[in-house]
């Protein structure tokens, strides 16, 4: 737990900041939908598959999430 700490605080000081959109509306452009959660409200992100990442502000790879419909 303590390297996966330190390797975040390294990419957090380098500019690269986590996506994790769980709860959060849907957005084309940083999240990359390949499901329906059945259990979600309609057009807001149920689950997370994988997490997305952004470089200085510029998307480097889409969340991919279950949205609900």
């Amino acid at each position: 737990q303590l390297t996966h700490k330190a390797l975040l605080a390294v990419l957090q000081k380098n500019g690269i900041e986590v996506l994790d959109p769980a709860g959060e509306s849907f957005n084309a452009d940083l999240h990359e939908a390949v499901g329906i959660d059945p259990n979600a409200a309609a057009d807001i992100v149920g689950t997370v598959l994988q997490k997305g990442y952004n470089l200085n502000g510029r998307l480097l790879r889409p969340a991919l999430v279950r949205v609900g419909q």
